[in-house]
């Protein structure tokens, strides 16, 4: 199975808004509920993707993980 890309939404110190971390990749967004909806949208297009939210602080508030299904069957 291909390795899973991650989405890291946290704290953006430069900005003081919110920002989704792909590798290098740096997506800024104004609030937090922009960035987790941008992030699991993408994460649901990629098929094999992890989105890991972050609070204010940095620690981990939760992870969500998003797998293609491989049948494509409904449900």
């Amino acid at each position: 199975m291909a390795r899973r890309t991650k989405y890291d939404v946290g704290p953006d110190g430069r900005s003081g808004g919110w920002v989704v971390k792909v590798g290098s990749v740096r997506e800024p967004f104004a609030t937090k509920q922009d960035a987790v909806k941008a992030a699991a949208s993408r994460a649901k297009a990629a098929g094999n993707a992890q989105v890991i939210i972050r609070k204010k602080d940095g620690s981990i508030q939760s992870e969500r993980t998003y797998v293609a299904d491989p049948t494509g069957t409904p449900g």
